[in-house]
């Protein structure tokens, strides 16, 4: 597998050379919610007298909102300061774990050479290099799938695409070297650095929404600020966080939890406005009508 496609950890940050640059390259999808911070560097975690966070690995997060995280814990009393603590977190809660249990995953086996849909005829999915990677299969048997591509017109530059759907029904979520939405100039793909890749922590819930972190290069990007977590669902693809972030989560509520550095550690905890369904607005809409058509009947002649 080659180094382009990278683990969870190449996108955890170094405390000691990590920097935030700021930009002016908002999209304008984004994503509609509150974001909490779980833990931060320099917090001291309860029943660690003397001690303080000092960075963060993202681990996973529960249905019922609750953020798991290894925290390093530095302090004069502590016998291993270095140590990776697991943590099990929400809102204004931290429990220490006896032990880290990671999450579980599904791969995803395909066949190379099949077209790739939604591309031009002739590229198809490539099993040079590091192949048909990060298969992910949720309850209801939809398949997210980010793969290597070979094809007329493929370089390196725009080699590897991200497919959601059902067997047989794959759709195109993202391509590398696709516009960034809603930000002129930028497009995905991570020209900071070679051997990283332009997406990486896919998540698929139960739900069919898909999360990942997602490489973005253009003016004033740098490998300091182009992790950005984007979150594809029913209205399309979407920003949730611009900037470094790393170690992405999601559960079926919708959730997602994320490591974030901005002149110091953070544990994101996103959580999405609650939309109505549409028969919510078929309901409002027939109430409305109805009293609309009261009030004609009442107005004097």
């Amino acid at each position: 597998m080659s180094a382009k496609f990278t683990s969870r950890s190449a996108f955890t940050a170094s405390l000691a050379t990590a920097l935030l640059f700021t930009f002016a390259h908002a999209p304008e999808a984004v994503a509609q919610g509150t974001t909490v911070t779980i833990a931060r560097t320099g917090q001291q975690p309860p029943g660690f007298p003397g001690g303080a966070f000092e960075g963060f690995y993202v681990d996973g997060l529960t249905e019922s909102g609750q953020v798991r995280f290894r925290g390093n814990v530095l302090g004069s009393n502590l016998v291993q300061p270095n140590d990776y603590i697991p943590w099990l977190a929400r809102p204004g809660e931290l429990i220490a774990l006896p032990k880290n249990v990671g999450p579980g995953s599904v791969t995803l086996v395909a066949r190379k050479g099949d077209q790739a849909p939604g591309l031009p005829e002739g590229v198809v999915f490539s099993g040079e290099d590091f192949g048909l990677v990060f298969g992910l299969v949720n309850a209801s048997g939809q398949i997210a799938m980010g793969t290597a591509l070979a094809g007329p017109g493929v370089t390196d530059l725009n080699d590897t695409a991200i497919f959601l759907g059902t067997p047989g029904n794959l759709s195109l979520v993202v391509r590398e070297g696709d516009q960034v939405p809603g930000a002129q100039g930028l497009v995905f793909h991570n020209a900071a650095s070679t051997n990283a890749a332009f997406f990486g922590d896919l998540n698929l819930n139960a739900n069919g929404n898909l999360a990942f972190i997602g490489a973005v290069s253009g003016p004033g990007i740098t490998e300091r600020n182009n992790s950005w977590v984007w979150l594809h669902n029913a209205t399309g693809l979407i920003r949730v966080a611009s900037g470094q972030n790393f170690s992405l989560f999601q559960n079926d509520l919708g959730q997602l939890a994320y490591g974030n550095y901005n002149g110091g550690f953070k544990v994101q905890l996103f959580t999405p406005q609650q939309v109505p369904e549409p028969s919510t607005f078929a309901l409002a809409a027939v109430g409305l009508a109805a009293i609309a058509a009261r009030r004609r009947r009442r107005r004097p002649m």
